[in-house]
């Protein structure tokens, strides 16, 4: 049974042992968090506005889609790494509250910026008021409930259903970090076997088989997202608790870590079926935690670690700007009539997208450092001068998690 009280009991101990752990940066994962938002981008650019590289050639964009998955993979482990062993003996109502606040202050506010900047480019450039474009799926946004399948179809800022799922992980980790706790030989397997039966439920059960993502497909969004994204978050939290124990500290080894990306770019150019990416990805979040070698020293370059501070603002700024884009076309004299409608010479298309993405993140850029940051401290700061709690700190302001 669950104590759900607002005293707290925790030793000092417990709570040193806490703040000695979560001070830790697992920094390696910073840099992979950019680098899956980029191939994210390009995965929409080929769809929204011009394929550059051909389907025959590689499937290798085609499938990046399924960086969506290893950020909430990469996700789960941060979180738990940061705020697991918050919940460790209790769910005291008053922890979990700051511990929610502290969620909505990462992701909420760019999330509301760039749905009302989708809303002004809709009226603004006179878009369709259809299906897709509905008034009524605003207060699915506004709830982040815009993953549970409310609507038939993807709406307003389309890559923000994954926030929607992510959040809905938010809520169920206090339980899932006590549970772990409370009962180590039991519920590891119970969870487990819970995380696979929900991504072959997703790929056998649920998928929908197109041209693009092919049979039993991951690529489930505005309707079972949140199954999706619950299921990539636990898994993170589970392969945490390998990490902690080091069963597998022979995966800090630098040509582990190039093999396993060397494997995960074959499947992306190859195709391969979705569920082959959920155990690398898996072994690749644990490699690249256990890495302090040259990949560590290659992560640790600036450039790179900066593009995965922005990254969230790189992943919900795209759309945003396919919107702009799209709108201008007519300037120019193109007839923009869809996904895939535009049609340019592969080099030129190449061009457009280095362009798009130069654009992307400097955009990004501001928004990480004028939407982003000043709001959260904002938030959390606000919440902090009004906390009686003794044990403020247990809370990071500083977040390390910039998961998408």
């Amino acid at each position: 049974m669950i104590v759900i009280k607002d005293r707290l009991d925790n030793s000092l101990s417990d709570k040193k042992e806490s703040y000695s752990r979560n001070d830790q940066f697992i920094t390696n994962l910073t840099p992979m968090r950019g680098i899956a938002a980029i191939l994210v981008v390009i995965f929409h650019f080929e769809i929204v506005l011009v394929l550059f590289l051909p389907r025959e050639m590689s499937r290798f964009f085609s499938k990046c889609y399924l960086m969506v998955d290893l950020f909430f993979i990469m996700s789960g482990f941060i979180i738990y790494h940061v705020y697991g062993e918050f919940f460790k003996h209790n769910i005291h109502t008053a922890a979990f509250n700051k511990y929610i606040r502290a969620r909505l202050a990462r992701v909420y506010p760019l999330h509301i910026f760039t749905l009302v900047l989708t809303i002004v480019l809709v009226v603004s450039q006179h878009f369709k008021w259809d299906e897709f474009f509905n008034p009524r799926a605003i207060p699915t946004h506004v709830l982040m409930l815009q993953s549970f399948g409310f609507h038939s179809i993807y709406t307003w800022n389309v890559p923000a259903w994954s926030i929607s799922a992510e959040f809905a992980a938010y809520i169920i980790f206090p339980l899932f970090a006590f549970l772990i706790y409370r009962f180590k030989n039991m519920v590891p397997i119970i969870i487990t076997c819970l995380i696979i039966f929900i991504y072959c439920l997703l790929a056998f059960k649920l998928s929908k088989s197109n041209g693009t993502t092919g049979l039993y497909n991951l690529d489930l969004t505005y309707d079972y997202g949140y199954l999706r994204g619950i299921a990539g978050f636990l898994a993170g939290g589970m392969i945490y608790q390998l990490y902690l124990k080091k069963i597998f500290y022979f995966l800090k080894a630098d040509i582990v870590l190039v093999i396993l990306f060397t494997l995960l770019f074959t499947c992306l150019h190859f195709g391969v079926t979705d569920l082959v990416f959920i155990p690398v990805f898996l072994l690749l979040v644990l490699s690249a935690a256990y890495n302090t070698n040259r990949v560590k020293r290659l992560f640790s370059n600036r450039f790179l670690q900066w593009l995965g501070n922005i990254s969230y603002s790189v992943y919900l700024m795209q759309f945003p700007l396919m919107l702009l884009v799209i709108g201008s076309l007519p300037h120019f004299g193109i007839s923009w009539k869809g996904p895939y409608s535009l049609h340019l010479p592969y080099w030129q298309a190449a061009l457009c997208c280095l362009l798009f993405l130069a654009v992307l993140i400097g955009i990004s850029a501001l928004t990480y450092h004028y939407i982003e940051r000043p709001f959260r401290k904002l938030i959390n700061g606000k919440f902090r001068r009004i906390s009686w709690m003794p044990y403020n700190r247990a809370i990071p302001v500083s977040d390390p998690d910039n998961s998408n």
